[in-house]
């Protein structure tokens, strides 16, 4: 099974929003399962960050997806405040 970064589409009370998640890919390469929670940069060092944010670009080059498509997508909101959250832990 492979992975990579994708922009995916979500809509909470009307509204659209994006975020990046990993996505995983079916033996055919077809979009399998995403991450509940949108992905942040992450990284022991810089040059980890840098890479991470690297791959995370490669994300706005490809077609959108839509969270629809894995399934009921869970409260996005809550993924947002999970994912800012992350963002917010001293």
């Amino acid at each position: 099974m492979s992975w990579n970064y994708r922009v995916i589409k979500h809509v909470y009370d009307k509204e659209e929003f994006f975020q990046i998640h990993e996505v995983f890919y079916d033996d055919n390469g077809n979009p399998h399962l995403m991450s509940q929670e949108g992905i942040v940069p992450y990284g022991d060092t810089t040059e980890e960050i840098s890479r991470s944010m690297i791959h995370m670009m490669g994300a706005l080059i490809k077609p959108v997806l839509d969270a629809s498509s894995f399934g009921p997508d869970p409260d996005p909101a809550a993924t947002v405040s999970t994912t800012l959250g992350l963002l917010n832990k001293k």
